[in-house]
């Protein structure tokens, strides 16, 4: 548990500084910028993230979870299977970048992009190995001394300098920098012969390639949902409403720092839990479920009544029409944080076969919705967001519960969602900002007052676990 916590510190220490700093940084780029600058910049950015995503290929779960459970193998595995399948992923991206190009897209940032994947490739490989071997500190710290520099050159690059392709120029060296240290600690400490026995690998390529491919659909569609609204923002409205949406998305993410680093640290965790102590697993999910719905909805309560005066007061009154977009995406991401949790506990029974399916099936029902939203400027888009959203989670949980057969129907989870979806409805249809906080502290306190009070019993299933760990 101390190991656990130790991992999940680092990460999070380091992420909330990411936020950080990606925050002012954001602040400066969309003040120099105006909308459609921003939105330039976040589009190719978009752009890039897809084809990171074809180059990681949905290896980091399958990577930590083989060298969790078989680390004695972990350097014969490196050696014969992961680096030459990395760079037949990286070739595969590289590819499908160049025919994307031929066949439509064409701009001056095309090298950047290039760079980009790479960057994210072979980081992605570095990282998973460390966090294989429950090791999270040397990401927390190289992506604190990135996000460190980031925003001081950000800080001091002269206004006549401040254009989009300067700022990816930059964007680009720092995380090549970045890549590079994370390839030299990784043969340092994690590719030493002395550090591992005389032990052949079970694992072989096709069987690597096999297991990954679910994952990499999964993960293309997860950022064809975060990214395609953008691309067709793009094409069907303009880059203002690129960058009101890009900007959005930016800000929605603070919500989910602490349970993202927590899925990355404690995923090795959780599956060595599933093979020991079924019952166990099952509990930990299910509390996880609870406590997710009610500090996400607390945040995004937050968030959404206040969006409209800090966007304003940051960003200027020309970006006022992000804090609609926000509103409806800060409720969205308290959806994406229980989805990634419903991946997780299928990727640790290993049936992330389900999980390809079930994205398959919201990616084609989604598309076309958004599609033609973004016709209709980001706002629309974001609505779409949420309550296709809503409705997917729903169904996931039925999936989840039979799959792994957990049971979730009980007081305190109905009462959770509740909360979620009053608070929601209050927050993003009622007119008066004072009449939504009168209706939400009334939602609170009967929620609080009610006999056995899920808060109460969520806090204390909360401490039973920390006491019970340690």
């Amino acid at each position: 548990m101390n190991k656990l916590l130790k991992n999940w510190s680092y990460l999070l220490f380091s992420d909330l500084f990411q936020q950080f700093a990606g925050f002012y940084v954001i602040i400066l780029i969309a003040r120099n910028l105006s909308p459609s600058g921003l939105g330039e910049y976040n589009l190719v950015i978009s752009i890039a993230s897809i084809f990171s995503i074809v180059a990681i290929f949905g290896s980091s779960n399958v990577i930590v979870r083989e060298i969790a459970v078989n680390i004695a193998s972990s350097k014969v595995f490196i050696k014969k299977i992961l680096i030459p399948f990395r760079l037949f992923t990286l070739l595969l991206s590289l590819v499908t970048f160049f025919a994307y190009n031929f066949f439509g897209f064409n701009s001056e940032y095309f090298l950047l992009i290039i760079i980009i994947v790479l960057n994210a490739s072979l980081f992605n490989f570095s990282e998973s190995i460390a966090f294989g071997n429950e090791v999270t500190k040397f990401s927390a710290s190289l992506n604190f001394f990135y996000s460190l520099t980031w925003l001081i050159i950000i800080l001091i690059i002269p206004s006549h300098h401040f254009y989009v392709k300067n700022i990816l120029i930059v964007y680009c060296f720092l995380h090549f920098i970045k890549m590079l240290f994370y390839l030299v600690i990784t043969y340092r400490y994690f590719y030493n012969e002395e550090k591992f026995l005389k032990k052949k690998s079970s694992m072989k390529f096709m069987g690597l390639l096999k297991m990954c491919i679910p994952y990499a659909w999964l993960f293309f569609l997860g950022v064809l949902c975060l990214e395609i609204p953008i691309q067709f923002l793009a094409h069907n409205s303009n880059l203002d409403e690129v960058g009101f949406y890009s900007l959005s998305l930016k800000l929605m993410i603070p919500i989910s720092i602490a349970i993202t680093t927590g899925f990355k640290a404690i995923f090795p965790s959780l599956t060595k839990l599933k093979k020991s102590n079924e019952k166990e697993f099952k509990n930990f999910i299910v509390k996880s479920f609870n406590a997710i719905i009610l500090f996400g909805t607390l945040v995004a309560i937050f968030s959404s009544l206040t969006s409209n005066y800090f966007i304003q007061f940051v960003f200027g009154a020309e970006y006022q029409k992000s804090s609609l977009v926000f509103n409806f995406l800060i409720w969205y991401s308290v959806i994406r944080i229980l989805d990634t949790l419903v991946s997780n506990s299928l990727s640790a029974a290993y049936k992330e076969n389900i999980t390809a399916i079930l994205g398959t099936i919201d990616i084609i029902i989604l598309l076309p919705l958004i599609y033609y939203a973004s016709s209709f400027g980001a706002v629309n888009v974001s609505i779409v967001m949420l309550f296709s959203g809503v409705c997917f989670l729903l169904y996931h949980l039925v999936v989840l519960s039979k799959s792994l057969k957990i049971k979730f129907l009980n007081r305190n989870f109905i009462m959770m969602i509740l909360f979620y979806l009053i608070s929601l409805a209050i927050c993003l249809y009622l007119p008066d900002n004072f009449f939504k906080l009168l209706s939400i502290l009334a939602v609170i306190l009967f929620f609080v007052a009610v006999k056995n009070s899920p808060f109460k019993s969520i806090a204390i299933d909360i401490s039973k676990q920390i006491n019970y760990k340690q």
